[in-house]
C-alpha cells in the first residue's frame, strides 16, 4: 500500500521565523538587563568596593536562553551564606520571562 507524502518548501516563511527570533532575542536581552539592574539594586550584602555589584552580568545564548551570573571571586560564597547576590535577580527574570511569553 503506497504511503501518502507531502513535500513543502518553507523558504517563503523563513523571513518570518527570523524576524520572530530577533524579537524574542531582543525581549530576552531586555529582561536580562533589567535582571542585572535588579541584582545591583536589591543585593542584600555589604559591598565596600562596589566590585561585587559591578560583576553582575547576563548573556543570551544561540537558543535565546538567558544566563545570569556574577563573576566576582566571592559571589558564590555570599550566596552560600544566605546573601542575595544574583539569585533574586534570577527569580525576577523568570517571572518577567513567563509574563512576556505567556500563551494567550
Amino acid at each position: 500500500m503506497p504511503k501518502s507524502m507531502c513535500k513543502f518548501d518553507f523558504k517563503d516563511v523563513r523571513p518570518a521565523f527570523s524576524k520572530f527570533n530577533r524579537q524574542v532575542r531582543k525581549k530576552v536581552e531586555e529582561i536580562g538587563q533589567e535582571a542585572v539592574e535588579y541584582a545591583v539594586e536589591n543585593g542584600d550584602y555589604h559591598d565596600v568596593t562596589g566590585k561585587t555589584r559591578a560583576s553582575n552580568h547576563y548573556e543570551v545564548d544561540d537558543n535565546n536562553n538567558l544566563i545570569l551570573y556574577n563573576d566576582s571571586g566571592y559571589a558564590d560564597e555570599l550566596e552560600a551564606n544566605g546573601k542575595d547576590v544574583i539569585g533574586g535577580a534570577a527569580l525576577f527574570a523568570e517571572e518577567k520571562l513567563r509574563k512576556a511569553f505567556k500563551k494567550k
